[in-house]
């Protein structure tokens, strides 16, 4: 096994990169390789793990680290071996020195390096992972956010918009903080300063299975029967046949009708 000087590659790798191109992530790829390698002891082959090169590069992609990888490969800087299932893939870094200096590490380092290493890396992966999960639960926080003390001074109310409102998040429609907003304006224009109406326009709309607020049904129904009641009055009296005879004639009728009765009897 070879040993490299440190210093004299990272200069021999940018004296390459005045005549060469190669991504940013690729550069740092390569750093990272040439790092762990100079740690284990500078084996012929390095084992690293994907995750840990992710964690590093800080990419979340697999593919994007293998076209890093493979772009580090084409340009001779590296070779590469894919390892087997369970164990990382393999890494050797061509010496732009030659490799002509014989290593007098002890081989042994490797195995105290890997696991510090890599516990490490899965340190900073769970981290990762936690961070994520918190910003999941923010965002669905700023979705629909705790409920505040109290929607409407009347208990009653209060109890009733709350009811609608785990109403609409059974029928996987949460309401955000706008839409409750919006709710309580709405219930103020059917219902202006009428807590018992608005209470009532929104037990209707749970019984109804609607999603929305609307004005009470059955005051619209009795009020469209009061104007059908009204108008068939209307239309009976007018409709009642008029008398064309006065009240004197109806006199005279009645009287001879009586003065004949008395000369036949």
């Amino acid at each position: 096994m070879a040993c490299m000087n440190y210093i004299s590659e990272i200069n021999g790798f940018e004296r390459w990169l005045e005549t060469h191109q190669l991504p940013m992530t690729a550069q740092l790829l390569w750093y990272k390789l040439i790092y762990w390698s100079s740690r284990a002891g500078w084996p012929e082959w390095t084992q690293v793990d994907n995750r840990r090169l992710m964690v590093s590069l800080q990419i979340t992609r697999e593919a994007s680290l293998a076209e890093n990888r493979e772009r580090l490969v084409n340009a001779g800087l590296i070779a590469y071996q894919r390892g087997k299932k369970g164990s990382p893939g393999r890494y050797r870094i061509i010496s732009f020195e030659g490799n002509t200096t014989k290593c007098t590490y002890n081989l042994n380092v490797q195995n105290v390096v890997y696991p510090e290493v890599y516990s490490e890396v899965y340190s900073e992966v769970q981290t990762v992972a936690i961070n994520k999960e918190k910003e999941k639960k923010k965002l669905k926080k700023s979705i629909s956010k705790d409920i505040p003390e109290k929607y409407a001074q009347n208990p009653e109310l209060d109890a009733a918009v709350r009811e609608f409102i785990a109403y609409r998040k059974s029928r996987k429609k949460p309401m955000t903080d706008r839409a409750v907003t919006m709710l309580l304006d709405k219930l103020e224009v059917l219902a202006p300063g009428d807590d018992a109406q608005k209470i009532a326009i929104l037990e209707q709309s749970v019984f109804n299975s609607w999603t929305g607020v609307f004005a009470l049904k059955k005051d619209q129904e009795g009020k469209e029967t009061e104007d059908k009641s009204r108008t068939l009055a209307n239309n009976r009296f007018h409709n009642f046949p008029q008398s064309t005879t006065s009240y004197d004639d109806l006199m005279q009728k009645k009287l001879k009708a009586r003065m004949m009765e008395e000369g036949s009897g």
